[in-house]
């Protein structure tokens, strides 16, 4: 995952990165005199948060960055300071020194439903006199996610998805049995889930009573897969609205996907009914191996090396359309953003933002160029242009609708409604019951959420 990280945010800075390539351009604002000022950004892991710069990054763009940062601190002098803590921790540490009047960082970076947490005690700064949020260079869907009674808190640089549910299929078997390649039904928003259907059940070769070859590799609720897949069918456990989140759990679209699901699991054996925990490495095995014709991931599993893994070659497809969608569906799990505690004083946060602004502004105005950029720089991982060209859009959200389950908290929705949706999909119990079990008390919850970080909750 190190690598695929890298490889993303290598992409965002083609789509977004080059005040790097010119210092200081006409009309920019004159540099601050930081008098040594250490900036420090606390995030974790090596390369995620949209601006960590990774010191041991060998790569060519790896040492740009970390020679234009050092730029940016001779030329506003200051310092900036990295520092990596657990991901559990950033919140509790921030909320504990903050309510203290000191701060763990200049920087912080926070998954998006954090933002509320520390809101409700005051303690993030109003980022929107301080960036220019129309500019490319900056997420509008981090804006949208993080913006709280018309002001925004949280600011990303990362301007590609963190595509959580793509699907591929081995062209090798698609050609054995005769499937046409779904590109064209892609292109035409032909790509149904009846005709999914039609491919799990043609793509499943049965000899002698054993199934040698599945149509899919299977779900498990933990994972981003079964959240995005049940997008396709317009099924989401929360939709959010102005005034909070609304539950979805008993929305006929999640009967729906949940049925679709089991049926193709136990009624057909079309797709690989996974006995524990699914596992990404036994998904991808089996789909490297031949065992699986298709298989749900993100393009970070192309980016993590899958073409270096397969003998044969692969293609790329979003997930197909549901009865009565018409945009295909990214699941979106967008969880790091930027935030800066709210006794920062603007005298040092005007600069960060501006340095932030001019390392991420685009190289260039033409989009034309940008997506040529953009498409170079994703196309080894593919074996294919039109895997190409879906990768870009999915993305860039290039026509696509966006639904990121992880808004309201992960660990919320997965402790309430986690273990009866699991034993839904696992034949341990119906659909109906499961909803019928959870509904209540995820209702409930959503409506304290709702009330903590909304104010008063209504549908």
């Amino acid at each position: 995952m190190k690598r695929f990280f890298s490889v993303l945010l290598a992409v965002c800075l083609i789509i977004s990165c080059a005040g790097i390539i010119s210092g200081c351009k006409d009309g920019e604002k004159k540099a601050v005199n930081l008098d040594g000022r250490v900036i420090k950004m606390v995030s974790w892991g090596t390369d995620t948060g949209g601006l960590y710069v990774d010191p041991e990054d060998k790569t060519e763009l790896g040492q740009l960055r970390l020679s234009r940062l050092k730029e940016y601190e001779e030329k506003y002098n200051c310092k900036f300071e990295f520092e990596l803590m657990q991901a559990g921790d950033i919140l509790s540490k921030f909320t504990t020194a903050a309510l203290s009047g000191e701060s763990i960082g200049d920087l912080i970076c926070m998954r998006s439903p954090w933002v509320y947490t520390a809101l409700n005690s005051e303690l993030l700064l109003p980022l929107d006199e301080y960036f220019d949020f129309s500019k490319p260079q900056f997420s509008s869907f981090a804006k949208e996610t993080c913006t709280v009674d018309g002001k925004v808190y949280g600011v990303s640089t990362e301007t590609t998805n963190h595509v959580e549910n793509a699907l591929y299929f081995n062209k090798r078997i698609f050609d054995d049995l005769g499937l046409k390649y779904p590109y064209e039904m892609v292109k035409n928003k032909t790509w149904t889930t009846d005709v999914f259907q039609d491919y799990l059940k043609k793509a499943t070769v049965v000899k002698n009573g054993a199934t040698e070859i599945y149509g899919m590799y299977g779900f498990t609720h933990n994972g981003d897969g079964l959240a995005g897949f049940l997008d396709c069918f317009g099924a989401e456990f929360a939709h959010k609205t102005d005034k909070g989140y609304v539950s979805g759990i008993k929305d006929p679209q999640m009967t729906t996907a949940l049925d679709f699901i089991r049926k193709n699991l136990f009624e057909n054996k079309y797709i690989f009914n996974v006995s524990g925990e699914a596992s990404y490495t036994e998904a991808k095995t089996m789909f490297v191996e031949g065992k699986v014709a298709m298989l749900m991931g993100g393009i970070a599993s192309a980016m993590s090396g899958l073409k270096e893994e397969m003998t044969d070659d692969f293609g790329l497809v979003p997930l197909p359309l549901g009865p009565g969608e018409t945009e295909y569906s990214i699941c979106e799990m967008y969880e790091n953003v930027w935030v800066m505690p709210a006794s920062l004083e603007p005298a040092v946060a005007q600069p960060i933002a501006d340095m932030i602004t001019g390392i991420f502004e685009p190289t260039s105005d033409d989009k034309a160029e940008l997506k040529k950029e953009l498409k170079r720089s994703i196309e080894g991982y593919f074996c294919d242009e039109e895997s190409v060209d879906i990768a870009y859009d999915l993305l860039t959200m290039d026509g696509m609708k966006v639904y990121n389950h992880y808004t309201v908290g992960t660990a919320d929705y997965r402790s309430i409604v986690g273990t009866q949706i699991n034993d839904a999909i696992r034949g341990k119990t119906t659909v109906a019951s499961a909803i019928g079990s959870v509904s209540t008390a995820w209702e409930m919850f959503l409506d304290i959420y709702n009330e903590n970080n909304f104010g008063d909750s209504e549908e």
